[in-house]
Order: C-alpha cells, then sequence, then structure tokens
C-alpha cells in the first residue's frame, strides 16, 4: 500500500479513484431501476430472515426470484434489506466497495505476476472506470458478478501463494455467488502454466483435484438436488443462427470493450439479415482468432512476457460461456449483457494496459475519456426514462423497450407519455411488427407470446390513473385472463365496481382474486367494504 500511495507510477489508480467518486457519489441513492424493483424493491421475501432452509431446498427460487442457485448473493440482499432497508444508497454503496475490493486485488494479482508497476496500475485504472461496468454497479442486483470477481481474484491470489484451502474457500464462494465462477478452475491452470511452466502444473495437481471435487459437490447439488427453473428454459434456435449469434456477440463483446459508445440494456439477437452479414463476422471472428493467435507467439517467444498470455485467455474463456450461443441451451433473446463483460473486462484492462505501456500521453486521453464515458453513462442509470429512452431510441420496433420506458414515465408519474408508450408496445404486439418475438415466439415452447399480462396490466391501471375507467376495464380484464394469480387486476376491476355503486361484482371480483391470493390485503377490505356496501378507502397508485 505504501508503494501505491506514493510512486509516480500510481497516478493512474489515483485518478480512477477520483473519477469514480465524481461519476458515482452522486448517483449513489437514485431510484432502483430494471431488474432492482422486482428481485429487491418488491420482494417481499428480503423483508425477514431468510432460514437456512430457504437456501437449501427449491423454496430458494420463489423466495429469491432467481432461475439459478445463487445463495450467496441473495444472502447479501437480505443481510442489506434486514440492515438497511430497501435503501439503493446502501445495496450501491456495497456494489461500490466490492468493485473497489476487486481493483485491489486485481491490482495484487498483476504486481505478483511480475508485472511492472506502471502497466498494472494502469490495468487496474482501466477497469474502474470501464462505462460497461456502471450497469454491474448501477443495478444492484446484479451485485453477483462482483461478487463471483473477488472470489475468483482471491482464489487465484491465494493459489499463486501456495493456500490452496484459502483458494477453495474463495472458489466455494464464487460458486456460491454465480455459476461462472466455475472458470476458476481453468484459470489456476493457465495461471501456473503462463508463469511457471508445466512444472508448475504438475506440483499444483492435489490442489487441482480439491478445487475439482468442490465444483463437483456444487455442480451435483445445483443439479440433482434442487430443481432450478433456468434448468427447464430451452428454445430450439436454428444451428446456423445460433452461429451466427455467436458470431455477432464477439463483434459485441470486443466493439464494447475497445469502444463503449451506445451503451444499452438490451443487446438483442435477431438472425442475420444478409448473406454479406454472415460473411463479414466470419471474416472478423477470423481476424481475432489470427490477431490472438500472433499475439500469444509473440509472447511465448519472450519468458519475460510469458504472463501476459494468461490475460490473453481470461477474457475469451468468459465470452465462450456467454456467447450468443447460448439460445441453444436456455431461453434468452440476448446476444450480450454488459454485466457480461464485468469479468472478461480482468483480462481486457490488462491487454490494454500492454499496448499502452511505452505511451503516458495516450495512456491519460485513454483513462480521460472512459471516465467521461463512465460519468454520462451513471446519470442515465439514474434516471430509468434515460435509460429506457435510449433503448426505444436503438430499437423503436421493440414492444419490450416501449413497455420499460412506460413503466418508467409512470413510476416518475409521467402518465401522459407512459400510457402512449404501452400503447405502442401493444400496437407492436398486436400487429406482429416485433421482430424479436416473431422470431422467438414460435420457438420459445411458450414461453413467450405475444400477448402480455404485464403490459395489459400496465395499460389498466394507467388509464385508471387517467380517469378513464371505461378505458382501463378491458385491459384488466385481459390481464386476469393472461395471468389468473396477479392480484393487481382484481383489486382494480373489484374498486371499479364498488366505486359505481355495483357492489356485489365488487364483492365476486374481490372474492375471485382472494381465491388465488388469500392473504392480499388490498382484496380483503374490499370485500369487506362490498359487504357492507361501502367504500371506505382509496387506492395508492404510486
Amino acid at each position: 500500500m505504501k508503494k501505491l500511495a506514493f510512486s509516480p507510477d500510481s497516478w493512474p489508480v489515483l485518478s480512477a479513484l477520483l473519477m469514480l467518486a465524481a461519476a458515482y457519489l452522486p448517483a449513489l441513492g437514485a431510484p432502483f431501476v430494471w431488474d432492482d424493483l422486482g428481485w429487491i424493491l418488491f420482494n417481499r421475501s428480503l423483508d425477514q430472515p431468510i432460514p437456512l432452509s430457504g437456501y437449501l431446498g427449491n423454496e430458494y427460487f420463489s423466495l429469491s426470484g432467481e432461475t439459478s442457485w445463487r445463495p450467496l448473493a441473495t444472502l447479501t440482499y437480505n443481510a442489506l434489506s434486514l440492515a438497511a432497508g430497501k435503501s439503493p444508497l446502501a445495496f450501491r454503496s456495497l456494489s461500490l466497495l466490492l468493485h473497489l475490493l476487486a481493483a485491489s486485488l486485481y491490482l495484487r494479482l498483476l504486481i505478483g505476476s511480475g508485472l511492472p508497476f506502471s502497466a498494472a496500475a494502469m490495468a487496474a485504472a482501466l477497469f474502474m472506470v470501464h462505462p460497461a461496468n456502471v450497469e454491474t454497479l448501477m443495478c444492484a442486483s446484479f451485485n453477483e458478478e462482483l461478487l463471483v470477481a473477488c472470489a475468483l481474484l482471491g482464489m487465484v491470489v491465494a493459489h499463486r501463494a501456495g493456500k490452496p484451502l484459502l483458494a477453495g474457500v474463495a472458489f466455494l464462494a464464487g460458486l456460491l455467488s454465480k455459476e461462472t465462477a466455475v472458470l476458476g478452475l481453468p484459470l489456476v491452470f493457465l495461471y501456473d502454466w503462463s508463469h511457471k511452466g508445466l512444472s508448475a502444473c504438475k506440483r499444483s495437481f492435489p490442489a487441482y483435484i480439491s478445487y475439482t471435487v468442490v465444483a463437483v459437490a456444487f455442480g451435483w447439488f445445483s443439479v440433482f438436488g434442487l430443481s432450478a427453473p433456468g434448468m427447464q428454459a430451452k428454445a430450439a434456435v436454428p444451428v446456423f443462427d445460433r452461429l451466427c449469434f455467436a458470431l455477432e456477440s464477439l463483434w459485441a463483446f470486443v466493439r464494447v470493450q475497445v469502444l463503449p459508445l451506445g451503451l444499452r440494456i438490451e443487446y438483442f439477437a435477431l438472425p442475420t439479415d444478409s448473406t454479406s452479414k454472415a460473411l463479414g463476422l466470419t471474416a472478423f471472428a477470423a481476424g481475432v482468432a489470427v490477431a490472438a493467435g500472433l499475439v500469444l507467439r509473440k509472447l511465448w517467444r519472450g519468458p519475460e512476457k510469458r504472463p501476459w498470455a494468461f490475460y490473453l485467455a481470461w477474457p475469451f474463456l468468459f465470452w465462450f460461456v456467454s456467447s450468443g450461443a447460448a439460445p441453444a441451451g436456455v431461453l434468452t433473446t440476448r446476444l450480450l449483457a454488459e454485466r457480461w463483460l464485468y469479468l472478461p473486462m480482468l483480462g481486457s484492462a490488462a491487454l490494454a494496459a500492454l499496448a499502452l505501456q511505452r505511451r503516458p500521453k495516450v495512456s491519460a486521453a485513454v483513462l480521460a475519456c472512459l471516465g467521461i464515458l463512465m460519468f454520462a453513462r451513471t446519470r442515465d442509470w439514474a434516471d430509468e426514462r434515460r435509460l429506457w429512452g435510449s433503448l426505444v431510441r436503438q430499437y423503436p420496433w421493440s414492444a419490450k423497450a416501449h413497455e420499460g420506458l412506460g413503466d418508467a414515465c409512470s413510476h416518475f408519474r409521467d402518465y401522459g407519455p407512459a400510457l402512449a408508450s404501452y400503447e405502442e408496445a401493444l400496437r407492436l404486439r398486436e400487429t406482429r411488427q416485433d421482430p424479436l418475438l416473431r422470431y422467438y415466439v414460435p420457438i420459445s415452447g411458450g414461453r413467450l407470446n405475444w400477448q402480455s399480462p404485464s403490459l395489459r396490466r400496465s395499460l389498466g391501471g394507467g388509464y385508471f390513473r387517467a380517469g378513464a375507467f371505461s378505458r382501463a376495464e378491458p385491459h384488466l380484464a385481459k390481464a386476469i385472463e393472461l395471468d389468473p394469480r396477479d392480484p393487481f387486476a382484481y383489486r382494480l376491476l373489484g374498486y371499479l365496481r364498488a366505486r359505481q355503486g355495483r357492489f356485489a361484482e365488487a364483492r365476486r371480483w374481490a372474492d375471485q382474486g382472494l381465491s388465488k391470493n388469500p392473504q392480499d390485503e388490498f382484496l380483503l377490505r374490499l370485500a369487506k367494504d362490498a359487504g357492507a356496501k361501502r367504500l371506505t378507502f382509496q387506492p395508492r397508485m404510486d
């Protein structure tokens, strides 16, 4: 730490810390957005301590909202909710602290690899301020990426220090955060091979065996001991399209890291619309492979530079497991998510630092540009209207983008623009003009549909707020038809009938809703009022 504080080569890290403070501190208290709403803000399971049994059985998936087993991430949400309430400031502050911990472990790993301190400091700085990491830091429900990064970095550092027990504990912590931590196994092997040669790999064989036992035990329990919903979500994507998705995801993967402009919360996977595009993507992938091979060959010929081969392999390991070919195994409509870049960035930043090692002015300019882009991106995440509005501009044909913008406007009580966005989303669905749905609905096995209960519910609620009750009713009735278990539409339809003095119909809607949700306080109160033929309360719609 003394060297970091006083060395002239520390300027990139110190600059990055200042830029992080300027960008994130004003935005930490911004309202929750996107997945935070369902997984944290509206998740009542987090309001009381989740018992150990809740983490070790299938109940976990209903309590957490997750589709795969990530108990350590859920434990942090539960602990923070109990300690600080559903405070965005508390959740994002933890994310920022984990980011700083990951950066410090990363710097330690780089220096311990024998890399020059100036290059290590620049790599850590680039990693800290890259604007693609804003999604991971501003959306608190993605802290699993941060936990895995800290765990894998800790694993490699402990393994290098000859502490396999500590490395194994870190590895297990990563697996309990997110299943991609299984890549810790090839990472420690690649580290030994690139830094110390095959003889070191042979000496570390007992450690590899212990890590493998941990991974197998985790895998056995998560696959055979639990019935994760994510294991059931299949989509029959044609082989040619899967290959094109993989190539296009590689392009997005490289482009966003090198030129982080036009960032978005969704990178949709759609079939290529031309042969020339497919050929161009193929040529790009071949170029990346050739370039990586040439760099690897050059590094391998110079023993003093050989450790860089480890960082060259690092990002592509993580790209491979999250590439656009994934729709073959699970139902996803994405080529890329920026949170998936958080872990690969640990390798890419080191490679960038190597390229900039003897160019201090260029290094300063690159760091400054990334800091400016990071600052702008945190402003987007601090206002979800800007966040979803940018997605609408990029995908004007997307019903999901318009529905998201409608929800964002509703959260800010901008009801006119919200209704306009919802209506556009409905139009795109009813006229079947959304190409994403047109492609995925037929192959999704019923998991995606042209009809959307959430959109109908939002439209009904929007017209209810606007006082257009006759327009609200058909949307609310349709929402019940599409999703009979959701209490929201029952509440509003029953309340409308009671407001009109039609108490028998109000009681019928309340009873129907209570048959699906017997503990719903709103419906219980509405049923009581309808039975007494008087309305004693007004619904909260914020």
